[in-house]
Protein backbone atom coordinates (compact mmCIF):
# COMPACT_ATOMS: atom_id res chain seq x y z
CA UNK A 1 0.00 0.00 0.00
CA UNK A 2 0.90 3.65 -0.09
CA UNK A 3 2.00 5.79 2.82
CA UNK A 4 3.07 9.41 2.97
CA UNK A 5 6.68 9.72 4.10
CA UNK A 6 6.76 13.50 4.04
CA UNK A 7 4.43 16.18 2.72
CA UNK A 8 6.56 18.88 1.17
CA UNK A 9 5.28 22.42 0.76
CA UNK A 10 5.71 24.32 -2.48
CA UNK A 11 9.35 24.27 -3.57
CA UNK A 12 11.42 25.96 -6.25
CA UNK A 13 12.03 23.29 -8.90
CA UNK A 14 14.96 25.37 -10.11
CA UNK A 15 16.75 25.04 -6.75
CA UNK A 16 18.88 21.88 -6.36
CA UNK A 17 18.73 21.93 -2.55
CA UNK A 18 15.12 20.77 -1.99
CA UNK A 19 15.58 18.33 -4.88
CA UNK A 20 18.65 16.91 -3.11
CA UNK A 21 16.58 16.52 0.07
CA UNK A 22 13.80 14.73 -1.80
CA UNK A 23 16.23 12.41 -3.59
CA UNK A 24 17.92 11.62 -0.27
CA UNK A 25 14.57 10.65 1.25
CA UNK A 26 13.57 8.61 -1.80
CA UNK A 27 16.83 6.68 -2.09
CA UNK A 28 16.95 6.05 1.64
CA UNK A 29 13.46 4.52 1.60
CA UNK A 30 14.60 1.35 -0.17
CA UNK A 31 17.26 -1.25 0.38
CA UNK A 32 20.47 -1.13 -1.62
CA UNK A 33 19.35 -4.27 -3.45
CA UNK A 34 16.20 -2.59 -4.80
CA UNK A 35 16.26 -1.73 -8.48
CA UNK A 36 15.70 2.01 -8.79
CA UNK A 37 14.75 4.32 -11.64
CA UNK A 38 15.00 8.08 -11.14
CA UNK A 39 12.91 10.17 -13.52
CA UNK A 40 12.51 13.87 -14.15
CA UNK A 41 9.33 15.24 -15.71
CA UNK A 42 8.73 18.72 -17.09
CA UNK A 43 10.34 21.12 -19.53
CA UNK A 44 13.81 20.53 -20.89
CA UNK A 45 16.14 22.09 -23.44
CA UNK A 46 19.24 19.92 -23.36
CA UNK A 47 22.36 22.07 -23.45
CA UNK A 48 20.41 25.18 -24.51
CA UNK A 49 19.32 27.69 -21.90
CA UNK A 50 21.35 25.76 -19.31
CA UNK A 51 22.04 28.92 -17.37
CA UNK A 52 20.62 30.18 -14.07
CA UNK A 53 21.82 33.43 -12.45
CA UNK A 54 21.06 31.81 -9.08
CA UNK A 55 22.95 28.61 -9.84
CA UNK A 56 23.94 26.61 -6.73
CA UNK A 57 26.73 24.08 -7.28
CA UNK A 58 29.03 21.85 -5.34
CA UNK A 59 32.64 22.76 -6.07
CA UNK A 60 34.38 20.65 -8.68
CA UNK A 61 36.64 18.85 -6.21
CA UNK A 62 33.63 17.42 -4.37
CA UNK A 63 31.97 16.28 -7.59
CA UNK A 64 35.15 14.40 -8.49
CA UNK A 65 35.05 12.29 -5.32
CA UNK A 66 33.74 8.69 -5.55
CA UNK A 67 29.98 8.25 -5.20
CA UNK A 68 28.86 8.03 -1.59
CA UNK A 69 31.87 9.89 -0.17
CA UNK A 70 30.77 11.44 3.11
CA UNK A 71 30.60 15.21 2.97
CA UNK A 72 31.05 16.88 6.33
CA UNK A 73 28.76 19.57 7.70
CA UNK A 74 31.58 22.04 7.17
CA UNK A 75 31.67 21.16 3.47
CA UNK A 76 27.98 21.88 3.14
CA UNK A 77 28.27 25.20 4.92
CA UNK A 78 31.34 26.27 3.02
CA UNK A 79 30.49 24.99 -0.40
CA UNK A 80 26.96 23.77 -1.06
CA UNK A 81 25.24 26.80 0.43
CA UNK A 82 27.74 29.28 -0.93
CA UNK A 83 26.69 32.31 -2.94
CA UNK A 84 26.23 31.56 -6.64
CA UNK A 85 28.80 32.87 -9.08
CA UNK A 86 27.43 36.04 -10.75
CA UNK A 87 26.33 35.35 -14.31
CA UNK A 88 24.59 37.58 -16.82
CA UNK A 89 21.13 38.07 -15.39
CA UNK A 90 18.75 36.44 -17.81
CA UNK A 91 16.79 33.24 -17.49
CA UNK A 92 16.21 30.74 -20.25
CA UNK A 93 13.67 27.95 -20.35
CA UNK A 94 16.24 25.34 -19.36
CA UNK A 95 15.13 22.32 -17.33
CA UNK A 96 12.23 22.20 -14.86
CA UNK A 97 11.63 25.97 -14.85
CA UNK A 98 9.66 27.23 -11.86
CA UNK A 99 7.11 29.77 -13.07
CA UNK A 100 6.63 31.26 -9.59
CA UNK A 101 10.32 32.02 -8.98
CA UNK A 102 11.80 32.13 -12.47
CA UNK A 103 14.46 29.60 -11.46
CA UNK A 104 15.62 26.72 -13.62
CA UNK A 105 17.50 23.55 -12.78
CA UNK A 106 20.73 23.42 -14.76
CA UNK A 107 22.34 20.10 -15.60
CA UNK A 108 25.22 20.99 -13.29
CA UNK A 109 22.79 21.73 -10.45
CA UNK A 110 21.12 18.36 -10.92
CA UNK A 111 24.53 16.71 -10.79
CA UNK A 112 25.24 18.51 -7.50
CA UNK A 113 21.86 17.44 -6.09
CA UNK A 114 22.51 13.80 -6.99
CA UNK A 115 26.00 13.91 -5.46
CA UNK A 116 24.57 15.26 -2.20
CA UNK A 117 21.82 12.62 -2.10
CA UNK A 118 24.25 9.75 -2.75
CA UNK A 119 26.60 11.18 -0.13
CA UNK A 120 24.03 11.54 2.64
CA UNK A 121 22.95 7.90 2.46
CA UNK A 122 26.41 6.55 1.62
CA UNK A 123 25.29 5.07 -1.70
CA UNK A 124 28.31 4.01 -3.75
CA UNK A 125 26.51 2.27 -6.63
CA UNK A 126 24.64 4.08 -9.42
CA UNK A 127 20.90 3.55 -9.75
CA UNK A 128 19.64 1.34 -12.56
CA UNK A 129 17.90 3.95 -14.69
CA UNK A 130 18.06 7.72 -14.87
CA UNK A 131 15.48 8.99 -17.34
CA UNK A 132 14.20 12.33 -18.58
CA UNK A 133 10.54 12.78 -19.46
CA UNK A 134 11.59 16.19 -20.76
CA UNK A 135 12.23 17.69 -24.17
CA UNK A 136 15.67 17.64 -25.81
CA UNK A 137 17.69 16.20 -22.91
CA UNK A 138 18.92 13.47 -25.22
CA UNK A 139 22.13 15.46 -25.67
CA UNK A 140 25.66 14.18 -25.31
CA UNK A 141 26.32 17.07 -22.90
CA UNK A 142 23.53 15.89 -20.57
CA UNK A 143 24.68 12.27 -20.86
CA UNK A 144 28.19 13.31 -19.78
CA UNK A 145 26.81 15.15 -16.75
CA UNK A 146 24.57 12.29 -15.56
CA UNK A 147 26.26 9.02 -16.49
CA UNK A 148 28.10 8.51 -13.20
CA UNK A 149 24.79 8.29 -11.30
CA UNK A 150 23.15 5.52 -13.33
CA UNK A 151 23.76 2.32 -15.21
CA UNK A 152 21.46 3.30 -18.09
CA UNK A 153 20.67 6.84 -19.27
CA UNK A 154 17.36 7.40 -21.11
CA UNK A 155 16.29 10.60 -22.87
CA UNK A 156 14.98 12.10 -26.10
CA UNK A 157 16.77 14.51 -28.40
CA UNK A 158 13.38 15.64 -29.72
CA UNK A 159 10.36 17.22 -28.06
CA UNK A 160 8.33 15.00 -25.75
CA UNK A 161 4.58 14.92 -26.54
CA UNK A 162 2.39 16.83 -24.10
CA UNK A 163 1.22 13.66 -22.33
CA UNK A 164 4.79 12.51 -21.75
CA UNK A 165 5.69 8.90 -21.06
CA UNK A 166 2.88 6.37 -20.81
CA UNK A 167 3.69 5.30 -17.26
CA UNK A 168 0.81 2.84 -17.16
CA UNK A 169 2.37 0.77 -19.92
CA UNK A 170 5.91 1.20 -18.59
CA UNK A 171 4.95 0.02 -15.09
CA UNK A 172 2.71 -2.77 -16.38
CA UNK A 173 5.56 -4.10 -18.52
CA UNK A 174 7.94 -3.80 -15.56
CA UNK A 175 5.58 -5.81 -13.32
CA UNK A 176 5.00 -8.41 -16.00
CA UNK A 177 8.60 -9.06 -17.03
CA UNK A 178 10.42 -8.18 -13.77
CA UNK A 179 13.70 -7.18 -15.48
CA UNK A 180 16.72 -8.56 -13.65
CA UNK A 181 19.20 -5.92 -14.85
CA UNK A 182 19.33 -2.28 -15.93
CA UNK A 183 19.76 -3.01 -19.65
CA UNK A 184 16.62 -5.15 -19.79
CA UNK A 185 14.67 -2.55 -17.84
CA UNK A 186 15.89 0.18 -20.17
CA UNK A 187 14.73 -1.78 -23.21
CA UNK A 188 11.28 -2.13 -21.60
CA UNK A 189 11.12 1.65 -21.24
CA UNK A 190 11.97 2.04 -24.93
CA UNK A 191 9.32 -0.53 -25.91
CA UNK A 192 6.64 1.25 -23.88
CA UNK A 193 7.51 4.58 -25.52
CA UNK A 194 7.56 3.01 -28.97
CA UNK A 195 4.11 1.57 -28.35
CA UNK A 196 2.70 4.86 -27.04
CA UNK A 197 4.00 6.94 -29.94
CA UNK A 198 4.08 4.61 -32.92
CA UNK A 199 5.74 6.70 -35.63
CA UNK A 200 3.60 5.10 -38.34
CA UNK A 201 0.54 6.66 -36.67
CA UNK A 202 1.57 9.52 -34.36
CA UNK A 203 1.96 12.87 -36.22
CA UNK A 204 4.66 14.38 -33.99
CA UNK A 205 8.26 13.19 -34.57
CA UNK A 206 9.50 11.49 -31.40
CA UNK A 207 12.33 9.17 -30.42
CA UNK A 208 13.82 7.79 -27.21
CA UNK A 209 17.27 6.29 -26.63
CA UNK A 210 18.74 4.26 -23.77
CA UNK A 211 22.54 4.24 -23.41
CA UNK A 212 24.86 2.28 -21.18
CA UNK A 213 26.67 4.67 -18.85
CA UNK A 214 29.81 2.56 -18.74
CA UNK A 215 30.60 3.23 -22.38
CA UNK A 216 33.74 4.77 -23.86
CA UNK A 217 31.97 7.24 -26.14
CA UNK A 218 33.33 10.33 -24.37
CA UNK A 219 36.87 8.99 -24.54
CA UNK A 220 36.44 8.18 -28.24
CA UNK A 221 34.90 11.57 -28.99
CA UNK A 222 37.84 13.29 -27.31
CA UNK A 223 40.08 11.78 -29.96
CA UNK A 224 37.76 13.10 -32.68
CA UNK A 225 38.00 16.58 -31.14
CA UNK A 226 41.79 16.35 -30.90
CA UNK A 227 42.14 15.26 -34.53
CA UNK A 228 39.90 18.13 -35.65
CA UNK A 229 42.19 20.59 -33.87
CA UNK A 230 45.13 19.30 -35.93
CA UNK A 231 43.53 20.35 -39.21
CA UNK A 232 45.21 23.23 -41.06
CA UNK A 233 43.43 26.62 -41.16
CA UNK A 234 42.56 26.22 -44.84
CA UNK A 235 40.24 23.32 -43.90
CA UNK A 236 38.27 25.26 -41.29
CA UNK A 237 36.04 27.24 -43.66
CA UNK A 238 35.28 24.11 -45.66
CA UNK A 239 34.19 22.26 -42.52
CA UNK A 240 32.00 25.17 -41.44
CA UNK A 241 30.23 25.18 -44.80
CA UNK A 242 29.87 21.40 -44.70
CA UNK A 243 28.29 21.62 -41.23
CA UNK A 244 25.42 23.67 -42.68
CA UNK A 245 24.31 20.57 -44.57
CA UNK A 246 23.62 18.73 -41.32
CA UNK A 247 19.96 18.47 -40.38
CA UNK A 248 19.15 20.61 -37.32
CA UNK A 249 17.37 18.81 -34.49
CA UNK A 250 14.90 21.17 -32.77
CA UNK A 251 17.51 23.94 -32.45
CA UNK A 252 19.49 25.03 -35.51
CA UNK A 253 22.80 24.67 -33.61
CA UNK A 254 21.92 21.20 -32.36
CA UNK A 255 22.80 18.27 -34.63
CA UNK A 256 23.08 14.51 -34.40
CA UNK A 257 26.40 13.70 -32.73
CA UNK A 258 27.20 10.64 -34.85
CA UNK A 259 26.26 12.29 -38.13
CA UNK A 260 28.36 15.34 -37.27
CA UNK A 261 31.46 13.30 -36.41
CA UNK A 262 31.21 11.22 -39.57
CA UNK A 263 30.45 14.19 -41.85
CA UNK A 264 33.32 16.35 -40.58
CA UNK A 265 35.77 13.47 -40.85
CA UNK A 266 34.75 12.60 -44.41
CA UNK A 267 34.83 16.25 -45.50
CA UNK A 268 38.36 16.64 -44.18
CA UNK A 269 39.66 13.59 -46.02
CA UNK A 270 42.19 13.06 -43.21
CA UNK A 271 42.84 9.40 -42.49
CA UNK A 272 43.47 9.74 -38.74
CA UNK A 273 40.32 11.81 -38.24
CA UNK A 274 38.24 9.31 -40.20
CA UNK A 275 39.63 6.49 -38.10
CA UNK A 276 38.82 8.37 -34.87
CA UNK A 277 35.26 9.04 -36.07
CA UNK A 278 34.75 5.39 -36.99
CA UNK A 279 35.96 4.27 -33.55
CA UNK A 280 33.60 6.76 -31.89
CA UNK A 281 30.69 5.51 -33.99
CA UNK A 282 31.49 1.88 -33.10
CA UNK A 283 31.66 2.74 -29.38
CA UNK A 284 28.36 4.60 -29.65
CA UNK A 285 26.64 1.66 -31.34
CA UNK A 286 27.94 -0.64 -28.60
CA UNK A 287 26.60 1.73 -25.91
CA UNK A 288 23.03 1.66 -27.22
CA UNK A 289 20.83 -0.41 -24.94
CA UNK A 290 17.69 0.38 -26.91
CA UNK A 291 16.34 3.01 -29.29
CA UNK A 292 12.79 3.60 -30.48
CA UNK A 293 11.76 3.81 -34.12
CA UNK A 294 12.92 7.06 -35.76
CA UNK A 295 10.49 9.66 -37.11
CA UNK A 296 9.30 9.30 -40.68
CA UNK A 297 10.95 12.51 -41.86
CA UNK A 298 13.91 11.01 -43.67
CA UNK A 299 16.48 12.49 -41.29
CA UNK A 300 19.18 10.41 -39.55
CA UNK A 301 18.79 10.00 -35.78
CA UNK A 302 21.29 8.15 -33.60
CA UNK A 303 19.67 9.30 -30.34
CA UNK A 304 21.92 12.07 -29.00
CA UNK A 305 22.59 15.61 -30.20
CA UNK A 306 25.63 17.84 -29.77
CA UNK A 307 26.08 21.62 -29.78
CA UNK A 308 27.46 22.74 -33.16
CA UNK A 309 27.57 26.57 -33.35
CA UNK A 310 27.64 26.74 -37.13
CA UNK A 311 25.62 29.98 -37.13
CA UNK A 312 27.95 31.73 -34.70
CA UNK A 313 26.45 30.63 -31.35
CA UNK A 314 23.13 32.40 -31.80
CA UNK A 315 21.85 31.48 -28.32
CA UNK A 316 25.04 32.11 -26.31
CA UNK A 317 25.74 28.53 -25.24
CA UNK A 318 29.45 29.39 -25.29
CA UNK A 319 29.00 31.54 -22.17
CA UNK A 320 28.84 28.43 -19.99
CA UNK A 321 29.88 25.49 -22.22
CA UNK A 322 33.44 25.38 -20.90
CA UNK A 323 32.04 24.56 -17.44
CA UNK A 324 30.22 21.45 -18.68
CA UNK A 325 31.63 18.02 -17.95
CA UNK A 326 31.39 17.08 -21.61
CA UNK A 327 33.90 19.79 -22.50
CA UNK A 328 36.15 18.86 -19.59
CA UNK A 329 36.26 15.26 -20.79
CA UNK A 330 36.47 15.91 -24.54
CA UNK A 331 37.76 19.45 -25.06
CA UNK A 332 34.95 20.14 -27.54
CA UNK A 333 34.62 23.85 -26.68
CA UNK A 334 38.31 24.43 -27.43
CA UNK A 335 37.95 22.56 -30.73
CA UNK A 336 34.96 24.67 -31.75
CA UNK A 337 36.79 27.91 -30.93
CA UNK A 338 39.87 26.85 -32.88
CA UNK A 339 37.94 25.65 -35.92
CA UNK A 340 35.43 28.43 -36.29
CA UNK A 341 35.93 31.08 -33.62
CA UNK A 342 33.65 33.98 -34.52
CA UNK A 343 33.13 32.81 -38.09
CA UNK A 344 29.57 32.61 -39.33
CA UNK A 345 28.04 31.06 -42.39
CA UNK A 346 27.23 33.49 -45.22
CA UNK A 347 23.98 35.42 -45.08
CA UNK A 348 21.04 33.28 -46.08
CA UNK A 349 17.36 33.64 -46.80
CA UNK A 350 15.18 33.11 -43.74
CA UNK A 351 11.46 32.38 -43.87
CA UNK A 352 9.30 34.73 -41.80
CA UNK A 353 5.61 35.13 -41.04
CA UNK A 354 4.65 38.79 -41.03
CA UNK A 355 1.59 40.97 -40.51
CA UNK A 356 1.36 44.43 -42.05
CA UNK A 357 -0.86 47.23 -40.73
CA UNK A 358 -2.61 49.49 -43.26
CA UNK A 359 -0.59 48.48 -46.34
CA UNK A 360 -0.70 50.81 -49.36
CA UNK A 361 0.43 49.92 -52.89
CA UNK A 362 3.03 52.46 -54.06
CA UNK A 363 4.30 50.68 -57.19
CA UNK A 364 2.59 47.88 -59.06
CA UNK A 365 5.17 45.64 -60.71
CA UNK A 366 6.23 42.02 -61.09
CA UNK A 367 7.95 40.60 -57.99
CA UNK A 368 9.76 37.25 -58.00
CA UNK A 369 9.56 36.63 -54.25
CA UNK A 370 8.16 38.37 -51.20
CA UNK A 371 11.09 40.22 -49.64
CA UNK A 372 11.06 42.46 -46.60
CA UNK A 373 13.04 45.67 -47.17
CA UNK A 374 13.52 45.39 -50.97
CA UNK A 375 16.61 47.11 -52.44
CA UNK A 376 16.17 50.86 -52.80
CA UNK A 377 13.37 51.15 -50.23
CA UNK A 378 13.30 51.90 -46.51
CA UNK A 379 12.26 49.73 -43.60
CA UNK A 380 8.58 50.62 -44.06
CA UNK A 381 8.33 49.00 -47.50
CA UNK A 382 7.94 45.44 -48.72
CA UNK A 383 7.95 43.71 -52.11
CA UNK A 384 4.98 41.33 -52.27
CA UNK A 385 4.85 38.43 -54.70
CA UNK A 386 1.37 36.97 -55.22
CA UNK A 387 1.51 33.53 -56.86
CA UNK A 388 -1.39 32.67 -59.13
CA UNK A 389 -2.46 29.97 -56.68
CA UNK A 390 -2.95 32.63 -53.98
CA UNK A 391 -5.05 35.10 -55.97
CA UNK A 392 -8.18 33.82 -54.22
CA UNK A 393 -6.78 34.44 -50.74
CA UNK A 394 -5.12 37.74 -51.66
CA UNK A 395 -8.55 39.32 -52.07
CA UNK A 396 -7.74 41.67 -54.94
CA UNK A 397 -4.28 42.73 -53.73
CA UNK A 398 -1.85 43.59 -56.54
CA UNK A 399 1.73 42.42 -56.85
CA UNK A 400 4.32 45.15 -56.24
CA UNK A 401 5.90 47.43 -53.63
CA UNK A 402 3.82 48.30 -50.56
CA UNK A 403 4.25 50.91 -47.87
CA UNK A 404 2.85 50.10 -44.43
CA UNK A 405 2.34 51.87 -41.09
CA UNK A 406 3.32 49.01 -38.80
CA UNK A 407 4.45 45.42 -38.85
CA UNK A 408 5.22 42.42 -36.66
CA UNK A 409 6.95 39.20 -37.58
CA UNK A 410 8.12 35.81 -36.38
CA UNK A 411 10.82 33.56 -37.78
CA UNK A 412 12.16 30.06 -37.21
CA UNK A 413 15.68 28.84 -36.56
CA UNK A 414 15.74 27.17 -39.98
CA UNK A 415 13.66 26.59 -43.08
CA UNK A 416 13.05 23.05 -41.88
CA UNK A 417 11.77 24.28 -38.52
CA UNK A 418 9.27 26.53 -40.27
CA UNK A 419 8.15 23.68 -42.51
CA UNK A 420 7.73 21.39 -39.49
CA UNK A 421 5.51 23.97 -37.80
CA UNK A 422 3.31 24.33 -40.89
CA UNK A 423 3.04 20.54 -41.20
CA UNK A 424 1.99 20.40 -37.55
CA UNK A 425 -0.81 22.90 -38.26
CA UNK A 426 -2.04 20.78 -41.14
CA UNK A 427 -1.84 17.56 -39.13
CA UNK A 428 -4.25 18.71 -36.39
CA UNK A 429 -7.05 20.03 -38.61
CA UNK A 430 -10.37 18.18 -38.68
CA UNK A 431 -11.73 19.63 -41.92
CA UNK A 432 -9.92 19.51 -45.25
CA UNK A 433 -9.91 23.28 -46.08
CA UNK A 434 -8.55 24.44 -42.73
CA UNK A 435 -5.00 25.82 -42.86
CA UNK A 436 -4.87 25.05 -46.60
CA UNK A 437 -3.08 28.36 -47.36
CA UNK A 438 -0.27 27.38 -45.00
CA UNK A 439 0.03 23.99 -46.65
CA UNK A 440 0.43 25.68 -50.03
CA UNK A 441 2.90 28.14 -48.51
CA UNK A 442 5.42 25.30 -48.22
CA UNK A 443 5.93 25.78 -51.97
CA UNK A 444 4.93 29.42 -52.56
CA UNK A 445 4.90 32.77 -50.80
CA UNK A 446 1.79 33.18 -48.64
CA UNK A 447 -0.36 36.32 -49.03
CA UNK A 448 -3.70 36.67 -47.19
CA UNK A 449 -5.84 39.79 -47.07
CA UNK A 450 -7.65 40.85 -43.88
CA UNK A 451 -10.74 38.73 -44.63
CA UNK A 452 -8.75 35.50 -44.82
CA UNK A 453 -6.56 36.61 -41.90
CA UNK A 454 -9.74 36.69 -39.80
CA UNK A 455 -10.57 33.15 -40.91
CA UNK A 456 -7.08 31.96 -39.97
CA UNK A 457 -7.42 33.68 -36.59
CA UNK A 458 -10.66 31.76 -35.96
CA UNK A 459 -9.07 28.45 -36.95
CA UNK A 460 -6.03 29.04 -34.75
CA UNK A 461 -8.28 29.81 -31.78
CA UNK A 462 -10.33 26.67 -32.42
CA UNK A 463 -7.32 24.35 -32.28
CA UNK A 464 -5.45 26.08 -29.46
CA UNK A 465 -6.50 23.46 -26.89
CA UNK A 466 -4.93 20.65 -28.92
CA UNK A 467 -1.64 22.52 -29.09
CA UNK A 468 -1.69 23.19 -25.34
CA UNK A 469 -2.42 19.54 -24.52
CA UNK A 470 -0.45 17.65 -27.15
CA UNK A 471 2.30 19.89 -28.52
CA UNK A 472 3.67 22.12 -25.73
CA UNK A 473 6.88 22.78 -27.65
CA UNK A 474 4.86 24.54 -30.37
CA UNK A 475 2.88 26.79 -28.01
CA UNK A 476 5.19 29.79 -28.35
CA UNK A 477 5.16 29.78 -32.17
CA UNK A 478 1.41 29.09 -32.24
CA UNK A 479 0.67 32.05 -29.94
CA UNK A 480 2.93 34.31 -32.02
CA UNK A 481 1.10 33.34 -35.22
CA UNK A 482 -2.24 34.07 -33.55
CA UNK A 483 -1.04 37.57 -32.66
CA UNK A 484 0.05 38.16 -36.24
CA UNK A 485 -3.36 37.04 -37.50
CA UNK A 486 -5.00 39.39 -34.97
CA UNK A 487 -3.00 42.35 -36.29
CA UNK A 488 -3.77 41.55 -39.91
CA UNK A 489 -7.47 40.84 -39.35
CA UNK A 490 -8.64 44.47 -39.11
CA UNK A 491 -7.03 46.25 -42.04
CA UNK A 492 -3.85 44.41 -42.93
CA UNK A 493 -2.07 41.58 -44.68
CA UNK A 494 -0.75 38.27 -43.34
CA UNK A 495 2.12 36.83 -45.33
CA UNK A 496 4.96 34.38 -45.35
CA UNK A 497 8.05 35.49 -47.24
CA UNK A 498 11.82 35.72 -46.97
CA UNK A 499 14.25 38.05 -45.27
CA UNK A 500 18.03 38.19 -45.25
CA UNK A 501 19.48 36.70 -42.04
CA UNK A 502 22.93 35.81 -40.78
Amino acid sequence: GRRVLRAMSSIDTGDPRPIASFLTLALNSYSKETKIALGFWGHGAGVFGDLDPKENLLPEELLEMPLGTKLTEAMFLEHYLSEPVPIKGYINKGMLPDESTGGILTNRELSSALTVAFSKIGRTEPVDLLFFDTCQNGAVEVYAEMKRYCKVFIASCLSIPGLGWNYTWFLQMTRRYLPDNADTWGRLAISAYDKAYDQTLFPQPVQLVALNSGSTILEKFRRVAEELKKLPPEDHERLLMASTALHPIVNNESVDVCMMAMMLSRTSGREELQKAAEEFFAAYQEAIVGISAPPNDGKPYSGLTIWCPRLGDKVSVGKYYQHLRFHKETGWFDTVRQLWGDKKVPRRKEVVFCSLVKPELVEEREVKETLIQPPGFGESHIAIHIPEEFQLWAGGLKEGIYRFEGSASMSFSSLEAGESFVKLLCSIRRKEPEFTPFEMALKHDLVLDCKFARRVRFELLKYEGIILDEFPDAIEAYAALRKLADRAADDGILLMGTSEAE
